[in-house]
This record gives structure tokens, C-alpha cells and sequence, in this order.
């Protein structure tokens, strides 16, 4: 789910009757287009997955992905994940700062459990 209303979709999966999981979503390109872009993305998508959780049996949504992978700039791939990566002198990765998407996000699931 990258940047489409999932609903369409949704009517058609729950003709089956089982429940339904979200596998990849996150905001179209990650924060290739700003940090704050991401975050407010993401944002927008899990309310619109909220909304649609009850009519549709939504029992699960994943985002896409925990960690950027700035190997693969400059694809988009390279800016997908809540975290930034910063290489190591070895020549390896290792997580840094969480992106304000991560931020969020934490927020977004902390407000719904109160």
C-alpha cells in the first residue's frame, strides 16, 4: 500500500471473509521527498487503515521498513525505512537517529492504546 486508497481493494478481499493484513505500507517513496513528508504519510495511511478496520476485518498492517538502506541511493529504496543507517568505519552499516516517520508513528500508537 504506497499511495493508494486501499478500500477498492478491501470490498473485494472481503467477499472471501477472512481477515485481511496489510504486508508493506508506508508513504510513496519514503522521505525521498522530506523527512516531514514521510511522517505525515505515514500518518495519514494509518488513520485511513483505522477507519478501515472494522467495515473490512483489518487485522494487521505492516510498514515498510524499520531501516533506510542508502546502499541502493539513489533508488527510493534507499529511503524507505524509520531509521537512518550510517556507515561504519569497517566499511559496515549500523543504525542511527530515528527519522521523524519513527517518531510518529510511535506517537500515533501510544495516543491509540490511552
Amino acid at each position: 500500500m504506497y499511495g493508494e486508497d486501499p478500500e477498492p481493494g478491501f470490498k473485494h478481499l472481503a467477499t472471501f471473509g477472512k481477515p485481511i493484513w496489510v504486508t508493506e505500507f508506508n508513504h510513496p517513496y519514503g522521505s525521498q521527498g522530506g523527512a516531514a513528508e514521510q511522517a505525515q504519510g505515514l500518518i495519514k495511511w494509518m488513520k485511513r487503515l483505522e477507519e478501515l478496520s472494522a467495515p473490512y476485518k483489518v487485522e494487521a498492517a505492516h510498514i515498510y521498513e524499520l531501516l533506510d538502506e542508502p546502499y541502493w541511493a539513489p533508488s527510493y529504496e534507499a529511503f524507505m525505512g524509520l531509521h537512518t543507517l550510517t556507515q561504519r568505519q569497517d566499511g559496515g552499516w549500523q543504525p542511527a537517529e530515528p527519522k521523524p516517520a519513527f517518531l510518529a508513528v510511535q506517537e500515533f500508537i501510544t495516543d491509540a492504546h490511552r
